[in-house]
């Protein structure tokens, strides 16, 4: 008797996590990307590079996912698009490509279509958190700065559904790194006094659009395409 109860129970949570594990997705985004470092503008969105990335999507219910995603993106920074007067007199710049990879997890505050009702969600604003890590190659200094960098992921977009299996997302995301050299900088501060902030580290935020295809059999009791 409680064998049998024991069995119904674990074949109930087998089936159950297969059919959660049966929604994937697969994308791609595009877009802009800024560095906010010691060299070039202060400004949280201001872009100065392009950016493309792809990833892979695990809706583990309607409404946490997580996310794997590898990016590349080639970036500049001028102190002549800088606010402060003492930058724009400095007149340093930087410039070289970015390859990172993060894993995060996504939550979605309205599940998109979670039922099979005529009335559907077509939008719901998220938001993603995580970790990862990224690996620059700046052209500061007199030599070129290459580098892997240990990274804290964050951001916000919207997703559109546009059909069962495809939807439409925009994204800002940004990275903190646990490096103060992202754009090279210390390859130019090398006086007795030092000429950037020493108390902070680099910024790299990501402003982009993209879509994503889903695949695989949906569970008889949710669609969340």
């Amino acid at each position: 008797m409680y064998m049998r109860k024991i069995f119904s129970v674990v074949f109930l949570l087998l089936f159950a996590w297969q059919g959660r594990g049966q929604v994937h997705e697969f994308g791609f985004w595009g877009g802009a990307n800024n560095v906010i470092a010691d060299i070039g503008n202060e400004s949280l969105i201001m872009p100065d590079g392009f950016f493309g990335s792809a990833y892979y999507r695990w809706n583990i219910n309607p409404w946490y996912a997580l996310r794997v995603q590898a990016g590349f993106s080639q970036w500049h920074v001028s102190d002549a698009r800088a606010h402060s007067t003492g930058r724009r007199l400095r007149g340093w710049q930087s410039g070289g490509s970015l390859v990172d990879g993060n894993v995060m997890m996504e939550y979605e505050f309205i599940p998109l279509n979670p039922y099979k009702r005529p009335l559907r969600v077509l939008a719901t604003p998220y938001v993603l958190a995580g970790l990862g890590a990224y690996f620059t190659n700046s052209t500061s200094g007199p030599v070129a700065v290459s580098k892997v960098v240990v990274q804290l992921p964050f951001g916000m977009g919207v997703k559109f559904s546009l059909s069962r299996k495809i939807k439409f997302n925009v994204e800002v995301l940004a990275r903190y790194g646990w490096s103060d050299n992202l754009e090279g900088s210390f390859m130019r501060d090398t006086g007795p006094l030092p000429l950037t902030n020493r108390w902070s580290n680099d910024w790299y935020i990501t402003q982009s659009i993209g879509f994503s295809f889903g695949y695989g059999e949906l569970p008889c009791y949710l669609n969340v395409f």
